[in-house]
């Protein structure tokens, strides 16, 4: 990999552990971290339990094999965030220095085999997206299915002083880019200027203040 690796999140599933990095080129790769780690770790039930320590002279170094790689973003990707659906499934959002936002569904097949839709959100912001921030997930039972949708609304700002509420729902039972919709809820003002990220402090399921902070910070009530 020649780009900038610009951010990084696991994926714990199953029994195994995935690292997914995004870089300035506008992919994001999958990296298969298990045999690395099971030297460390018991891995199991989406979980990781510290093994009794061992010598380092015992052990060799082990080669991170890439899965595979997806381009989401035209140029890079500035802001990222993963939610597990289940063992087999995961939404990745990402904003990038081209204004968007992305919504990808990640699926794994029960033959390993890596099955990815995207949909792109063009000109987002009027700037670039810099940060996101999940305010809230809800699952609601499927009809007739053993997989839930989930609904995330999700906080994105970026350099053009601009807080967006979004809804976008994830359903692994449709086929491809369907199983994902976007529903735009708010546009809001923010005097900071250069926002680079996003916290949230809740006063309830539906409600809460949303710290902005870039050249300065900005506290704002947000419902949701």
């Amino acid at each position: 990999m020649t780009n900038c690796l610009t951010q990084g999140r696991f994926w714990v599933k199953g029994s195994s552990v995935s690292l997914i990095t995004a870089a300035t080129d506008g992919f994001f790769t999958l990296w298969d971290l298990t045999t690395t780690l099971e030297s460390f770790y018991t891995i199991a039930s989406s979980s990781l339990t510290a093994k009794p320590s061992l010598r380092s002279s015992s052990l060799s170094p082990e080669d991170i094999s890439c899965e595979s790689r997806y381009q989401v973003h035209s140029n890079s990707v500035k802001a990222m965030e993963l939610v597990p659906l289940s063992d087999t499934a995961a939404i990745i959002l990402a904003g990038g220095d081209d204004n968007a936002i992305s919504a990808t569904l990640l699926e794994i097949g029960s033959d390993g085999s890596t099955q990815v839709a995207t949909v792109l959100i063009p000109d987002a912001h009027t700037a670039a997206t810099t940060t996101l921030k999940i305010l809230r997930q809800q699952t609601s039972p499927a009809a007739g299915s053993g997989t839930a949708p989930t609904t995330l609304t999700v906080a994105s700002s970026g350099t053009d002083h601009r807080v967006k509420i979004w809804a976008i729902t994830a359903d692994p039972t449709q086929h491809a880019a369907q199983g994902i919709r976007v529903e735009f809820l708010l546009d809001r003002y923010s005097a900071v200027a250069d926002i680079s990220s996003l916290g949230l402090i809740k006063a309830s399921e539906h409600e809460g203040t949303l710290l902005v902070c870039g050249v300065g910070m900005e506290m704002l009530r947000i419902k949701f």
